[in-house]
């Protein structure tokens, strides 16, 4: 399923997904209480993928 993001989320993480408001994320495990897994292409048609918080979307 996707999610559209409500928030700007940058992290200093290598595992994690930063994305900017609107973004629109795949999500692809949903297994963790307060994290989601996810991916979506970025503006040059690169895959970004990492864990996010719920609470942004």
């Amino acid at each position: 399923f996707t999610v559209k993001a409500a928030h700007d989320y940058t992290s200093d993480y290598a595992e994690d997904l930063s994305f900017r408001v609107g973004q629109v994320i795949t999500v692809t495990n949903d297994n963790e209480v307060e994290w989601y897994t996810g991916e979506y292409l970025d503006e040059f048609g690169m895959k970004r993928w990492g864990i996010f918080p719920r609470n942004l979307v």
